[in-house]
Order: structure tokens, then sequence, then C-alpha cells
């Protein structure tokens, strides 16, 4: 076992093994259900509503996919695939799930966006060059599903920032910029 994660009700742990398989048992012990084969699914996600795992699936000299499976198991779905520079998942604990375990945030295009379980389709949550910002980064969504939280990064001297994104309105404020002295 290379990782696990706890459901979110805490009844049953995610496990992801050498081989790239993700297995999930019962917290109190019991027999694993293999939800993937390998080879090479990554960085696995449990939903909100503990019903779903999301993961990354490298392909050699193809795009890689967004997949999820239910945590019960079952046949993987593909939800988007990952173009190296036009969309990517950010570091491993930096995938979010929407609250209401419909949507994966993710970014695209260094924008932050919300991509559909059900279809696929993408809606733009944060357009960085609106902020006149290089790209989003490292992002958290506050424990009520109001506001998220995110790192401009900047490819100039100027000190990266944080910002707060309203999720209802859509309106972007600065926190604070992140210069070593907060």
């Amino acid at each position: 076992v290379l990782y696990a994660f706890w459901s979110p009700d805490g009844k049953r742990i995610a496990l992801f093994d050498s081989r790239g398989s993700i297995y999930v048992v019962p917290a109190g012990g019991g027999d694993a259900v293999q939800l993937t084969t390998g080879p090479d699914a990554r960085w696995f996600y449990w939903s909100p509503d503990g019903t779903m795992i999301a993961f990354v699936r490298p392909r050699e000299g193809a795009d890689s996919l967004v997949q999820v499976v239910s945590s019960t198991g079952g046949e993987a779905k593909t939800v988007c695939s990952m173009v190296q520079g036009t969309l990517r998942v950010v570091p491993p604990d930096d995938v979010l799930w929407s609250l209401d375990s419909q949507a994966l945030i993710m970014i695209r295009d260094a924008n932050l966006v919300s991509v559909s379980i059900a279809d696929g389709s993408t809606r733009l949550l944060v357009n960085m060059s609106d902020l006149d910002k290089d790209e989003a980064s490292v992002f958290r969504m506050s424990a009520d599903g109001t506001a998220l939280a995110f790192l401009r990064s900047n490819t100039e001297r100027e000190p990266d920032q944080i910002f707060l994104l309203d999720m209802k309105s859509g309106k972007t404020s600065p926190l604070v910029p992140v210069d070593g002295n907060l």
C-alpha cells in the first residue's frame, strides 16, 4: 500500500497499491473491494458524499484521463482528459470535489474551472487574465462550500497572492500577498 484515505463518513478506507490499483476496505476490517485494475491509477479523491472516487490515469504517449468510479465498485467513467499545458490536475492533494459531489474543480489553461461528473462540461470559475495574473495554483474550499481560496502565481518579481472566490456570486477578491512575511 502506497497511501490510504478515509471515506468522508469514516467507515471505509481507500487504498492505493504499488501496481496502481485502488481498493476500498471497511474501517472495521473485512474484505477489500478492488475499484480499479492497474496499471497506473494515480491520485485518488473521495467525493464528499462518499459515493465516488475520482482518480487520474496517465497513458503513455497520450493524454491522461480523469475518471470516477463508484466507491462500491463498477466500471470507471472518464470525466475528461488532461492535456499537458491545457488541462492539469494540480498536486495530488489539491483536486477538489464540489460539495454536492457533482463536479471536480481543477485548472485548465491556468484558470480555475469546474468539470461536471455527469457530462464533462466545463464551467469557468476564475479567469486569471481578468486578475492580471499568470495562473492559479494551490486551492482549498471552505468547509461550508461558499468560498474557494486560491494562490495566484506570477512569473514576474511581484509576490504571489491569495485570492478568495465567492462560489455563489463568482466575485473574486484579493486577501494577502505571499512574500514570506505574513
